[in-house]
């Protein structure tokens, strides 16, 4: 059978943006993460989330990524390079 495995992350950037509690390398840090997470979603994968914002990136306590909720989340063959989603959020 098919089994799901989760982990529970406390925090979100957004979490962490509104607290200030990010400093320089951190936030390079996190940007980098989301960078490569963002690369392997759409080169190896072909997922486009659609719907990216702060409070969908988890951040551990080590300061790595998590990319979360994947409900509106396409498979694609092709990219588009045209925006998608929320214009708030582009």
């Amino acid at each position: 059978g098919t089994v799901l495995v989760l982990e529970h992350l406390k925090c979100s950037l957004h979490d962490l943006i509104n607290d200030n509690r990010l400093n320089l390398k951190s936030k390079i840090s996190i940007a980098c993460d989301i960078a490569k997470a963002l690369d392997a979603l759409h080169n190896k994968f072909k997922v486009v989330h659609r719907h990216l914002k702060f409070e969908h990136i988890l951040v551990d306590e080590n300061y790595r990524v998590k990319i979360s909720n994947f409900k509106d989340s396409v498979v694609e063959k092709n990219i588009p390079t045209n925006g998608l989603g929320s214009d708030y959020y582009l």
